[in-house]
C-alpha cells in the first residue's frame, strides 16, 4: 500500500498526507481485487488499520486467545457513543456512503 518497509521509523517518515491517501487507495485497490488470500482480514472489513498478527507482539489473533481463556481475569468496561463508529468509516472513504438519519 505504501511500498516501503513495515518498520516504525520508515513509515514514520512517509509523508502526513501520502499516509493518509492510504486508506483511500486500499479501498480502490480491494474493490478492483476483492481476494481475502492477498488483502487478509481488510477484505472484508476494509479497516486499513488493525492489529497484525506478528508472531511476537501479537503472537495469534486477539479473538483467539479471548476465547481460550486469556483475558478471564481482565475487568471489561463496556459504555458506547453515538459516533465512535465514525473512526472506522472515514480512512476508508466509506463515510461518503452513509446519510443522515
Amino acid at each position: 500500500m505504501l511500498g516501503v518497509e513495515a518498520t516504525r521509523e520508515i513509515i514514520g517518515a512517509v509523508p502526513l498526507d501520502r499516509l493518509v491517501r492510504a486508506p483511500q487507495q486500499l479501498r480502490t485497490d480491494i474493490s478492483a481485487d476483492p481476494d481475502p488470500a492477498r488483502w487478509g482480514e481488510a477484505a472484508c472489513n476494509l479497516m486499513p488499520f488493525e492489529p497484525v498478527v506478528d508472531g511476537v507482539t501479537l503472537p495469534r489473533p486477539p479473538i483467539d486467545a479471548i476465547a481460550d481463556g486469556a483475558a478471564r481475569d481482565v475487568d471489561l468496561l463496556v459504555g458506547r457513543n453515538s459516533d465512535e463508529f465514525r473512526l472506522f468509516l472515514v480512512p476508508n472513504g466509506v463515510i461518503d456512503l452513509v446519510g443522515e438519519p
